[in-house]
């Protein structure tokens, strides 16, 4: 799964390229960061922070892909199984095309809210080439 670049990253990575303010200056974190598309266009737009997440089979492909295009930014690529804790708040949460395993949902919801405070936006994307839930 963490080999393809799904419809929703390229929207979403599109959009924040028309809009760079929503990225810019931010602490943005990725879930489910898949190949990282939209979280390295995050940092080459001026995140200030551009985290990557997935399963631990996934880093080395978001490692690998993360680190020609943000030398200059500060990045950082981490294990993240949802519903496990994790320290800290984002500006911003970028979730492209992670919603289509149902029993996912709740440690999903809760790993937001521990990345959340009042002043976070999360972004999501879902694309068709994902079975849809029931």
């Amino acid at each position: 799964i963490c080999s393809s670049v799904w419809d929703s990253s390229i929207v979403l990575a599109k959009y924040f390229e028309i809009n760079p303010e929503l990225v810019c200056g931010k602490k943005c974190i990725g879930l489910g960061s898949g190949c990282g598309l939209t979280e390295i266009v995050a940092g080459k737009l001026g995140a200030s922070l551009s985290v990557m997440t997935d399963l631990k089979p996934a880093l080395p492909l978001l490692e690998q892909n993360a680190h020609p295009y943000l030398k200059r930014t500060l990045y950082l690529v981490q294990e993240l199984e949802w519903g496990s804790d994790f320290k800290g708040t984002f500006d911003v949460i970028i979730c492209a095309d992670i919603l289509y395993i149902e029993d996912s949902i709740e440690p999903l919801v809760k790993t937001l809210i521990t990345l959340c405070d009042k002043e976070t936006v999360a972004y999501f994307g879902y694309g068709r080439n994902r079975s849809a839930l029931k």
